[in-house]
Order: structure tokens, then sequence, then C-alpha cells
């Protein structure tokens, strides 16, 4: 049933009642599409559906990420301590669960922070 905006005794209710006839999961449960709804003449439209987004990529491996970084003349350091790409690379194969930490600016050197222990980012 349609009502106008006048009909309705308030924006709760009828937000309420649009989710309550929303048929956004699939038998499975997910979430397939999402309806629009636009106002006309004082009702409530359906005027189709949103599909999903889809799935963003997949991230690149930490190594992939020091290896682009590489690419992109980045400096490096582990523990405090400057090292050039190679040995960022070595450690990343003996350690895939090392913290990185990366800032870059235009037209900088990016700067790849390589640690053992958490990384505090400075505010």
């Amino acid at each position: 049933m349609i009502r106008t905006v006048n009909e309705v005794k308030s924006k709760d209710e009828a937000i309420q009642e649009i989710i309550e006839k929303q048929e956004i999961y699939n038998e499975l449960g997910g979430n397939n599409r999402l309806p629009v709804y636009f106002q006309e003449n004082g009702h409530l439209v359906n005027r189709g559906y949103v599909p999903t987004p889809p799935i963003p990529p997949k991230p690149k491996s930490p190594l992939d990420f020091i290896k682009e970084m590489t690419k992109k003349n980045a400096r490096f350091y582990y523990q405090g301590e400057e090292i050039d790409s190679d040995k960022a690379i070595e450690i990343m194969k003996k350690n895939p669960n090392i913290n990185i930490n990366t800032k870059g600016e235009n037209g900088k050197r990016p700067v790849v922070k390589l640690s053992t222990e958490p990384i505090e980012i400075e505010k």
C-alpha cells in the first residue's frame, strides 16, 4: 500500500514500513540488490533496484607491496635503521607477518618502515 507523506505518522514509521517491505535477501541470506525509492507527488515509489557493489579485489601480499615500493624508489627502514630494498625483500620473505608503515607525499620518495614491534603512527 502506498501512502502519501501526509498519511505517514512519522519518518520512523515510514522507514520501518520500507524496511519491512524490502526483499533484499536471497534464499542464501545474502544481500543481492537494494530497492530505490523516490518521492513523487507525495508518494514513495519504488523505481527499481541497485545491484550490490562487486567484491573488492584481493589485497596485495606484503611481499608484493614491498616489491612495488622498490619500483617507486622508496626508502626502507627496519627497526629504525635504514636498509636497502633487497634487505627489505629478504626480511619480508623470512617474516611475512612483519609490521609495515608507509608514508608518501607527492613528489617525495615513499618511506617504508618495517618492524617486529607494533608501530605507533604519529599524529
